[in-house]
């Protein structure tokens, strides 16, 4: 268990906070990062004692765990917060997802061309880190495609991460072709069923892919469940988290959403 005992600190933690953190926060992460982020498996628990913090937040973390996982992330995150204490979750908001689906199938199925290259990115938003076999899987194969008549479409559906992405993906070097004998025996090992059973189930419990998808219903429901009260839909600049905006954690510095698909969701324990 760790201690609340750094008297610079909020009593406010950010779990699952990959990159986007404050460091008046405490914040926990996978990976750590020295001097900002706490190095920790979510899956093991929320390692502070019971009644710790006044606010809880996670963004887009929820979903990566099952839905028996998410239950007992849910769960901690009660445990953690002191009497009082307000939970603020952001996950993709399947409601909205499916709505765009259907909106751009019929305008495809009436033969805007519009229509039809928003339905294909429907399509893969739906499905694709549900699905996905590998890095990125169909999502980086439909960014990198050159020529998109989309993109504003699909920048207003995820932000600031599509141009992150296109980014990225300009800078990445060409894989070499193996070589020599280790390079032979690993394009040998690759080719037989056990190596690519043992590859596929690390990459799908290694925690990119999304194994569980919530709408405003469902993610009450699951609040409501856990001893949460007041659960209630709110958006990424409204919160009842005193001086909310000020830690740029669901908006960057000039107030636009990081993510545009999120459900924002929060709730209090009594």
């Amino acid at each position: 268990m760790y201690s609340l005992s750094d008297p610079s600190k909020l009593s406010y933690l950010n779990l699952g906070c990959g990159s986007r953190y404050d460091d008046r926060w405490y914040n926990l992460d996978f990976v750590g990062i020295e001097g900002h982020v706490i190095g920790y498996n979510l899956l093991a628990g929320i390692p502070f004692p019971d009644e710790s913090f006044d606010v809880v937040y996670h963004s887009h973390v929820l979903e990566h765990f099952s839905k028996k996982q998410g239950i007992e992330l849910i769960k901690e995150c009660y445990r953690v917060l002191k009497k009082g204490g307000v939970l603020r979750i952001a996950v993709p908001d399947i409601e909205r997802s499916v709505r765009e689906y259907l909106k751009n199938l019929d305008g495809a199925l009436n033969g805007d061309k519009q229509a039809q290259q928003n339905y294909d990115w429907n399509i893969i938003e739906l499905l694709d880190q549900l699905s996905r076999h590998q890095v990125g899987g169909y999502m980086i194969e439909y960014l990198k495609a050159a020529g998109k008549e989309n993109q504003e479409y699909i920048k207003q559906r995820i932000g600031s991460e599509a141009q992150i992405i296109w980014k990225e993906n300009d800078n990445i070097p060409a894989t070499p072709a193996s070589q020599g004998l280790k390079g032979k025996i690993k394009n040998y090992l690759k080719k037989k069923d056990f190596f690519r059973f043992y590859s596929l189930g690390k990459y799908r419990l290694g925690g990119e892919i999304h194994q569980w998808m919530y709408d405003r219903y469902s993610l009450r429901n699951l609040l409501s469940s856990c001893g949460f009260v007041e659960p209630h839909q709110t958006d990424g600049v409204t919160s009842s988290i005193q001086s909310w905006q000020q830690y740029q954690l669901d908006t960057d510095a000039n107030g636009q959403l990081r993510k545009p698909d999120s459900l924002f969701m929060e709730a209090k324990k009594i």
